[in-house]
Order: C-alpha cells, then structure tokens, then sequence
C-alpha cells in the first residue's frame, strides 16, 4: 500500500515517470545530490535547464512500469521531437520484453536516448516518450517537456 499522496504504479497496466534531462556538457548547471543512479543512466547529472546549444547532446530518461502479467507482450517505447511548427525532426523506437519475477507486481523498465543537437535548429522543440504495451494498443502513456535549442 502506497502512502498518501504517493501513486500505486502496482494498480495501472502501465505507467511512467516523469523525464528527466541531461547534458554531458560542462557548461550545463545540474542539478546537485548524490544520486548514484544517475550516472549509470547519463554519464552526467540531469538538469532543471531546458535551453541548449547545438553543439550539446540531449540525453533523456524515463522508468516505465509494466504491471501486465496476464499477457505476453512487449513494451515499446519511442521518443519523438517536433518542432515548432509540430513536425518530427527526430524518433527513436525501443523495444523491451518485461520479465516478471514470482513476487513482482511491476517490472520496471529504464529508458535512456542520446539526441545529437547539432542539426537542429535555433527554436523550440517538444520532446514526448511514449510506452505501449503491444498486447492492448489501449495502454498507452506519455510525458512530454519543451525545450529550446539556442
């Protein structure tokens, strides 16, 4: 039982959290704390900045948790940016199969993606990850943040 306030993710089919940014470049400001998991994940700190330069490289993060035991199925996780005028300029598709211990409600799943920025255009661009379970289309979830590439 989760305490109050605090989502049961064991309760949903799928769910995700939210998405967290990073930059391998020095001049990004990360932010601070002694999260191990991090560095693993990114190989830098992630960041609360949500402009950066075309010469920096955008790494994302998400956790995707897989409470479907009754199917088997794959969890299919893809990445887009659009940019302002709400096309794609970028998409990367991975796919996971989910493996459920004896005791495990939710499986959970790491998700990173390294996005070169050096094509991109000055302007502002939204990021969505998205997760589907490929056993029922229906269970879909999505996180979206805007940045801006200077």
């Amino acid at each position: 039982r989760s305490a109050p306030g605090v989502p049961d993710l064991s309760k949903a089919p799928i769910s995700m959290s939210g998405i967290a940014l990073a930059s391998p470049v020095p001049s990004r400001v990360p932010t601070t704390g002694t999260d191990k998991r991090w560095s693993p994940a990114f190989g830098a700190l992630p960041t609360s900045r949500r402009d950066f330069n075309a010469s920096d490289e955008l790494r994302d993060y998400v956790e995707v948790y897989d409470s479907d035991r009754k199917s088997r199925h794959q969890i299919e996780v893809r990445t887009i940016i659009r940019d302002e005028a709400g096309v794609r300029v970028f998409s990367h598709l991975k796919t996971a199969t989910p493996e459920f211990g004896d005791k495990d409600k939710t499986v959970t799943l790491p998700y990173t993606t390294s996005i070169p920025l050096r094509t991109f255009t000055p302007g502002g661009y939204v990021l969505t990850i998205e997760a589907r379970n490929t056993a029922n289309e229906a269970w879909v979830v999505q996180r979206q943040v805007p940045f801006r590439i200077r």
